[in-house]
């Protein structure tokens, strides 16, 4: 397999992980009341859940060992017969 796959297979998967988490970690915020809530020193208009961001890390962590442990069984030699 081509050494650029390899980032791009941590994108992806990155993005599947994201998407997959974020709507329950929605529901947990919408639960238990863990929203920004605009004042008149806020940006936003709306409600925003404090906790968006907490995805990203294991997110990108799952993206990158999951292409880490492709790259390395796919370095894996069979041995000749």
């Amino acid at each position: 397999m081509e050494n650029y796959l390899f980032p791009f297979i941590a994108l992806i998967t990155s993005a599947i992980v994201t998407a997959a988490v974020m709507p329950y970690l929605l529901k947990t915020c919408y639960k238990y009341g863990l929203y920004d809530q605009p004042n008149g020193r806020k940006v936003h208009k709306h409600p925003i859940p404090r906790l968006g961001g907490i995805v990203f890390v294991p997110a990108m962590l799952t993206g990158v060992l999951i292409a880490i442990a492709i790259m390395h069984f796919n370095s894996i030699e069979t041995p000749n017969t």
